[in-house]
């Protein structure tokens, strides 16, 4: 009796819970923005040049500027073209992120 106890514990220790119906799996994809924080672009700081009315011996005006606003004006150009430069910079982070994410989708 023992031989044939033992044989049936044995016989469902080995089946194990095969007769049992596992649980469905609930699978869920989300979506994750893998775009970061892109590169800043800095304020622009324009610097006001002072423009000057001349008028010459013959009546005309004249509108002029001395070198140094002259320079303020240049320093401006400069500083929008940088400013240009930076914010291309953020365009092209935010292009190439979001090729990536549709790589990925």
């Amino acid at each position: 009796m023992s031989n044939l106890l033992l044989m049936v514990l044995v016989g469902l220790t080995l089946n194990g819970c095969t007769g049992l119906k596992p649980k469905d799996v609930i699978t869920t994809t989300e979506y994750i923005n893998t775009c970061l924080t892109p590169p800043d672009a800095a304020s622009i700081v324009m610097r006001t040049p002072t423009f000057y009315v001349t008028k010459d011996v013959n009546g005309v005006l004249w509108i002029s500027i001395s070198p140094q606003d002259y320079q303020k004006m240049s320093e401006n150009t400069a500083e929008i073209l940088n400013h240009i430069k930076q914010k291309n910079a953020v365009i092209k982070y935010y292009k190439e992120c979001n090729e990536n994410d549709k790589d990925t989708k």
